[in-house]
């Protein structure tokens, strides 16, 4: 007979406290427009239209039958077509 201990999962290591979400490396189209704050219906249109808010559109990829973004590339592409404003001084 083995020792019930055996079987037991391994012990995880001690948290800091604080909650650390797991982010996806994919995101549906649902989570990339969330993420860029436009509407699921532009960002799927981007795809066969090359452009989204005027601008050269994320790339996106298949995974089987599903399309996905990698959360680099939305970020990266935000980045890049983000304007960066400031008040006027005076």
């Amino acid at each position: 007979m083995q020792n019930a201990m055996s079987h037991a999962a391994p012990e995880c290591p001690p948290n800091s406290g604080e909650y650390q979400p797991v982010l996806p490396e994919y995101l549906s189209t649902r989570e990339g427009a969330r993420l860029l704050d436009v509407s699921e219906s532009s960002l799927r249109q981007s795809r066969t239209t090359g452009r989204l808010l005027s601008e050269e559109a994320p790339q996106w990829v298949k995974l089987g039958r599903s399309v996905r973004y990698r959360r680099r590339d939305i970020l990266e592409w935000a980045e890049r077509v983000a304007v960066e404003c400031r008040a006027a001084q005076g």
